[in-house]
């Protein structure tokens, strides 16, 4: 008897068939899915940095940098792996790379592990890198297509607390955003210290504010130099910043001119420290035609009773919108040693100053609560007396600009001047305030308007204190406890599915 053909074949051999193709229509969409997210969240995703002192986040001043660069740049990462260093300026470089887009061209090497890379590196663009130490090359090409290069060593990526060794702020943004600011400017920039009239010691001991300037330099693509403006032969040129410090003997008629004719027709830059313990008054009345007024009194702290004075320590606020910097830096308070006098701005001539394209601006100021400047400083004990011309809160630094431009894109070099009323801010020890403000001053006098404002990411210290009872918990809970809920979630696992 011939066999008979089951009828219900046909219908399994369908439905195997449309179980088939559901599956693979099911594994396509998820793949697809799968490729949608994942295009989507590289293309449009938002980043958070939880870190305390923010040290992953570029400062506004570098992403504007970055996103307005003109010319393609090549950033050459020379650090040995393994280091918390490395670590640090490779997120770095990521950040920059992330804003720059295809105008920075990024190249990571270990020139430990990969020697014939470096070899070649140090051959393309005729480079020794001396006592082998770590850093990253800048390279932009230049208008002759040749490339412009800086090579930017491992010092310059951090500061160092000289009593612990310890590392008290990652200095590298400023470091690399200078770096291609200056590569890209196509020469160093001069900063030339006043010398000859019996002011800063350059040999003195225990270090002076020729210490910041040329940390400064080191770190900013800059040098420095001495100038005697008492020499009729001295050289103003290519002076980007004038440097006056702790000045003794006063400029004559002849050295005022020739500072007048370089600050307004060749729109300079000066930096003056002012010595209260020194008169100048040429030098006053050089500063009062820009609507400086110096003073003629001390800073002084409030003090409760008829005591004397123990200290002349001024402790000033950056105050609010300044252009020398910037919001990282409005409110923090800067130490001045040594003795201060008390700065004014000329109000009653601010029209005919306007008219002339000056702007004069208050930097710093003291506290009103604490501070007050004295003008019978003389007097034994200073007392605060309201009768006199003594000034609660005065202001200790200021700074003018000539030649503004309203409009950004219309802007042309404009003469700068920061003025404050002490000469110590620059000399070492430095706190972390007059530093920061010392580099983004000189930046700003620098025309240097992107670096302004890059604070160093201070690195904060944190020593985790466990009590035995805290251990033994800790202990139970990794040795004990997790292993077991791991056993525990297996066997009602296992449980379900044999029900």
């Amino acid at each position: 008897m011939p066999e008979l053909e089951d009828p219900a074949t046909p219908a399994k051999s369908i439905a195997r068939f449309s179980i088939g193709v559901n599956v693979i229509v099911q594994v396509v969409l998820g793949v697809f899915l799968f490729g949608v997210v994942n295009y989507l969240s590289w293309r449009t995703y938002k980043r958070w940095d939880l870190t305390i002192g923010q040290s992953h986040t570029l400062s506004e001043r570098t992403i504007g940098f970055l996103e307005s660069m003109d010319k393609r740049a090549r950033m050459i990462v020379l650090f040995t792996k393994g280091t918390q260093l490395t670590s640090n300026v490779h997120d770095l470089v990521d950040e920059y790379k992330r804003y720059a887009g295809k105008k920075l061209k990024v190249e990571i090497i270990d020139p430990a592990r990969e020697p014939n890379r470096l070899e070649q590196i140090k051959e393309e663009y005729k480079m020794q890198f001396a006592d082998r130490k770590d850093g990253v090359l800048i390279a932009v090409d230049g208008a002759d297509d040749k490339p412009r290069t800086k090579f930017v060593d491992e010092d310059a990526f951090f500061t160092l607390d000289p009593s612990t060794g310890r590392t008290t702020a990652f200095t590298g943004e400023s470091a690399l955003t200078s770096a291609l600011l200056a590569v890209g400017e196509g020469r160093r920039r001069v900063l030339k210290l006043v010398t000859g009239k019996g002011g800063l010691n350059l040999g003195g001991q225990g270090g002076t504010a020729m210490d910041f300037l040329v940390e400064f330099a080191r770190k900013e693509n800059a040098e420095v130099q001495t100038i005697d403006i008492s020499d009729p032969n001295a050289d103003f040129k290519d002076t980007d910043v004038l440097v006056f410090v702790n000045i003794k003997d006063d400029l004559t008629d002849e050295e005022v001119r020739r500072v007048r004719d370089y600050w307004e027709t060749k729109r300079g830059s000066m930096l003056v420290l002012l010595n209260p313990e020194f008169p100048t008054p040429n030098l006053h009345a050089l500063l009062k035609e820009y609507g400086v007024v110096v003073r003629n009194d001390r800073v002084l702290e409030m003090i409760s009773g008829p005591r004397p004075l123990t200290g002349w320590e001024v402790t000033s606020v950056i105050t609010l919108n300044a252009s020398v910097t910037d919001q990282l830096l409005w409110g923090r308070n800067v130490k001045f040693r040594g003795k201060t006098q008390s700065l004014e701005i000329d109000h009653l001539n601010e029209e005919e100053l306007r008219g002339r394209g000056i702007v004069v601006e208050e930097l710093l100021q003291s506290d009103d609560r604490r501070f007050w400047g004295e003008t019978d400083y003389l007097q034994d004990p200073p007392v605060y007396d309201e009768k006199t011309d003594s000034r609660r809160g005065p202001v200790t630094g200021v700074y003018v600009e000539k030649g503004v431009m309203q409009d950004a894109k219309l802007r042309v070099e404009s003469s700068r001047m920061v003025v404050l009323g002490n000469s110590t801010m620059l000399d070492p020890p430095w706190d972390t305030a007059s530093y920061d403000l010392g580099t983004s001053a000189i930046n700003w006098m620098l025309d240097r308007d992107e670096l302004v404002g890059i604070a160093p990411k201070q690195k904060q210290w944190f020593r985790l204190e466990i009590s035995n009872a805290q251990s033994e918990r800790i202990f139970q809970i990794i040795i004990l406890a997790l292993p077991l809920s791991v056993v525990c979630f297996g066997l009602f696992v296992w449980s379900v599915r044999r029900a």
